[in-house]
């Protein structure tokens, strides 16, 4: 039951804790990957950068798409999902206001990217600190199984060895009296001869 206990904790690390850590933290580079380029298509005053943004948000869907497979996480991995589209939708609005200032977007587009911008950092803060939670848990838990494994082990190499001694002994005692005296009598003897 250890053994499984503990098999099953580390299989559970490779194919799912650590995968979806390691993704959110992909998609972590890829949110602030957005934003430094939706600043810098306002501040160079190239519109032609926001196409960047698209591609960006590609490889972010992409990368969401890896994380909603993963046992467990289907529905925080489509919560990303939407608040990061949420985001793109009002960072090139905003972007798109301040680039053109004909564009009707104006005061509302910068308050609705900021707005979505923290509402997907709160989640994705969120999901990052309880992913590495649940990969310190899962290597907790793997450690201690396999403490108890090793335990277990030792306990059965001494159990075994002194049931060996013990059939050594019987052994030696039994063919002591089969020749019909004790070691020490049948050395005085043999001294004698």
């Amino acid at each position: 039951a250890v053994t499984t206990h503990t098999s099953n904790a580390v299989k559970l690390l490779g194919t799912v804790d650590y995968p979806y850590l390691e993704g959110l933290k992909n998609f972590d580079v890829l949110f602030k990957r957005t934003t430094q380029t939706v600043q810098s298509a306002v501040a160079e005053g190239d519109q032609s950068k926001l196409a960047d943004v698209q591609q960006i948000a590609t490889d972010a869907n992409t990368t969401i798409k890896k994380l909603a497979v993963l046992d467990g996480h289907q529905s925080s991995a489509s919560k990303l999902g939407t608040a990061y589209q949420a985001y793109v939708s009002a960072a090139t609005a905003a972007a798109k206001s301040m680039l053109d200032p004909k564009a009707a977007a104006g005061g509302n587009a910068l308050t609705d990217m900021q707005n979505t911008q923290k509402s997907l950092e709160t989640l994705l803060n969120g999901e990052l600190a309880a992913a590495s939670s649940s990969v310190q848990n899962r290597l907790a838990t793997s450690s201690q199984g396999l403490h108890r494994v090793m335990l277990a082990n030792t306990a059965s190499a001494v159990i075994i060895i002194a049931v060996l001694l013990l059939g050594a002994a019987l052994l030696l005692r039994a063919i002591t009296r089969e020749l019909g005296a004790e070691p020490e009598q049948l050395r005085k003897v043999m001294g004698r001869i």
